[in-house]
C-alpha cells in the first residue's frame, strides 16, 4: 500500500522549511520514513502519517483512504424482528449503522441469527458472502434456511463452496454465497470473488485472522494473493462484518490486524509496532528481541474498540443455565520415568505467562503429547462410569489426534461419535443429530475439529481429556453444551495430573481469563 501526496503539502507551517527538513521532521515524532516518488510528490505506507494530509493526497490515495477509513450510516428503521432477543436487535443496528463492525459475541449468544438478518435487511443492490470454517458450512446452511423465511418474505438462493464443489458446479450468482475459509484462496475462488460485488461480508471465527501476512487476511484485508491483487473483500462491501466469540484467545496484537485493515482510525492509526508498544505489554526474550506477548492498557483500549468497531455481548447478558468448571485430579502418575527427569529439569525455564498454542513446540510439544496419552486409562474409566451410573449425555475433548483415537478404542462400547480433521460434513452432521436426539450418548471431538460452532446443548458435561493453552479455545468448546436451550446446569470438568507441569499450566490458563475480560469484557 504507497500512499502518495503533493510536494507543495510540506510547507504547511514554515516556508522557509524545504520538503526535506519536513519529512525528517515527521521521522522524528515516530512517523514512518516519507520517501520521494519524483520531484513533484512524496508516499509513505503509513496510514498514521499520512491522514494529516488527506486534502492533498493523488486519486489512487483517495480511493485508499475511502476504502480503509469506517463510514457511519443513517440508522436503520427495523421490523419487529421479534425471533430474537434485545441484544441481536442491538447488534443488527449496530452492524447497519457502519461500513465495519465486529460482533463479539459469547457463544450461545447467537451472533449467527444476528448477522443473517442484518445482512438479509441490508439495503442497496448486490450479493451477501459470508466466510466459514468449513465444518461449519452445513451449520450456515441450516441457519439461511431457518432465518431467511422470518426476515423476508422473498425467496433468497443460496449456494455454498467448499472442497467437494468445482467452479462450474457453483452458482456464483446467488443471493448468498457460503464459502468455506479454506477455499478463498484458491485460484478459481479468488477469481470469482474479486470480480463479484457484495453489499455484505461477514467472516465467522474471525479470530482466525489474527496474523495480516497469511494469504486468507490479505484476500479479506487487501494484498496480493496468488499473484492477484486483492483489494479486501471487507472493504468493499457496504457492510463488512466480523463474528467471533473469542475475538482475543490470548493477548491485545491478536486484535490490531483486523482493527488495522478496518477501522484504523478506532486505534490512531497505530502501526502494528506502535500498537503493540501501547497495549500488547513489550518485553524483550531471550534473543533480546523485542516481543508482545500480553496485555497492557486494558481499560484504554477496551474504549476505543468498543467506541464503534466492536459490539460486545458476554455471557454476562445472557440468560444461560449456571456453568461450573472444575478440576478433576487424577489418580496415579501419567508420566514416565524419562519425562519425570525432563520436568525436573525444565519446568523452571517455561515461561508460563507467554504459553499459547504456538509455544507448543520441541521438547514442550514431546511432553504435551506423552502427558495426554498417559490420561487415556482413567480418562476412559472416568467416563465410563459417569455414564454406566449417571445415564448422562457427554462430551469428550482432547488436543492430540491419537489421544481422541486411544480415548475411542477405550470407550467403544458406549459406541461414541468420533469428530477429527477429515471426517467428512455429512458425517459428522450424523453424529450429532444422533447425539441432540438422544440415541447416543457420547461424543469425543478433537478440540480443533469441534471446538466452534456445533450446538450440542443435549449434553450433561463437558469432559477435557486435554484442554487448549488458551482458555478461550477452552470456553468455545464449552460453550458447545452451554447455549440457549438448555435448562439445567452444565459441569466442565478438566482432568489435571496433579504435582506435575501439567497443573501448573492449566493453573495459568484459567489465570489469563483476567487479561481478556479487561479488553473484551
Amino acid at each position: 500500500m504507497t500512499l502518495t501526496f503533493k510536494a507543495g503539502i510540506f510547507y504547511l507551517e514554515d516556508a522557509s522549511l524545504d520538503a526535506t527538513a519536513q519529512i525528517f521532521r515527521m521521522r522524528n515524532d515516530g512517523d514512518r520514513a516519507w520517501s520521494r516518488n519524483n520531484p513533484d510528490d512524496f508516499c509513505t505506507d503509513s496510514l498514521r502519517a499520512a491522514v494529516r494530509f488527506r486534502p492533498y493526497a493523488d486519486k489512487a490515495t483517495e480511493k485508499i483512504f475511502k476504502r480503509m477509513l469506517s463510514r457511519r450510516y443513517p440508522a436503520p428503521s427495523l421490523p419487529p424482528l421479534a425471533f430474537l432477543d434485545p441484544h441481536q436487535k442491538s447488534g443488527v443496528e449496530h452492524v447497519l449503522s457502519r461500513k465495519a463492525s465486529y460482533l463479539a459475541h459469547a457463544p450461545g449468544a447467537g451472533k449467527t441469527a444476528t448477522a443473517l438478518t442484518a445482512a438479509l435487511l441490508c439495503k442497496g443492490r448486490g450479493q451477501i458472502l459470508f466466510i466459514v470454517p468449513p465444518h461449519l458450512t452445513v451449520n450456515w446452511v441450516r441457519e439461511v434456511n431457518k432465518f431467511a423465511g422470518l426476515v423476508t418474505r422473498e425467496w433468497v438462493s443460496l449456494a455454498v463452496v467448499h472442497e467437494a464443489k468445482h467452479a462450474l458446479r457453483v452458482d456464483w450468482s446467488a443471493d448468498i454465497l457460503i464459502v468455506a475459509d479454506s477455499m478463498i484462496s484458491r485460484a478459481w475462488v479468488l477469481k470469482e470473488l474479486i470480480l463479484r460485488d457484495f453489499k455484505f461480508v461477514g467472516v465467522d471465527e474471525a479470530h482466525r485472522y489474527k496474523d495480516a501476512a497469511t494469504t486468507r487476511a490479505r484476500m479479506l484485508f487487501g494484498g496480493e494473493v496468488r499473484g492477484i491483487e486483492s483489494p479486501g473483500l471487507v472493504q468493499d462491501a457496504r457492510h463488512g462484518v466480523l463474528l467471533s466469540g473469542t475475538p482475543m484467545p490470548n493477548r491485545a496484537m491478536e486484535l490490531w490486524a483486523p482493527t488495522y485493515a478496518m477501522t484504523p482510525e478506532t486505534i490512531n492509526f497505530m502501526a502494528m509496532n506502535d500498537f503493540g508498544l501501547r497495549y500488547g505489554r513489550p518485553t524483550y526474550n531471550s534473543y533480546g528481541k523485542l516481543s508482545f506477548p500480553g496485555t497492557s492498557n486494558e481499560k484504554e483500549l477496551r474504549g476505543l474498540l468498543r467506541k464503534e468497531f466492536m459490539h460486545v455481548i458476554s455471557s454476562d447478558h445472557l440468560c444461560l443455565p449456571e456453568k461450573r468448571r472444575a478440576l478433576v485430579y487424577m489418580t496415579g502418575d501419567p508420566r514416565s520415568p524419562e519425562m519425570k527427569t525432563w520436568e525436573r529439569k525444565n519446568a523452571g525455564n517455561v515461561k508460563l505467562a507467554d504459553l499459547s498454542e504456538s509455544s507448543s513446540q520441541g521438547d514442550l510439544a514431546r511432553w504435551r503429547r506423552e502427558i495426554g496419552l498417559g490420561k487415556i486409562k482413567w480418562v476412559s474409566q472416568f467416563v465410563a462410569d459417569i455414564i454406566e451410573n449417571g445415564n448422562e449425555s457427554i462430551i469428550l475433548f482432547a488436543w492430540h489426534r491419537e489421544v481422541v483415537e486411544g480415548l475411542a478404542k477405550a470407550l467403544k462400547k458406549f459406541k461414541p461419535g468420533v469428530v477429527m480433521g477429515g471426517v467428512k460434513t455429512k458425517d459428522r452432521t450424523r453424529i450429532f443429530d444422533s447425539f441432540q436426539k438422544g440415541k447416543r450418548k457420547l461424543i469425543i471431538g478433537n478440540i480443533g475439529a469441534m471446538g466452534e460452532g456445533e450446538n450440542l446443548q443435549r449434553a450433561d458435561r463437558v469432559i477435557f481429556g486435554e484442554y487448549s493453552w488458551t482458555d478461550d479455545t477452552n470456553k468455545q468448546c464449552e460453550a458447545r453444551a452451554h447455549r440457549r436451550g438448555r435448562k439445567k446446569m452444565v459441569h466442565s470438568q478438566y482432568i489435571v495430573a496433579g504435582n506435575t507441569l501439567d497443573e501448573v499450566i492449566l493453573s495459568t490458563v484459567f489465570r489469563k481469563e483476567k487479561d481478556v475480560k479487561g479488553v473484551i469484557g
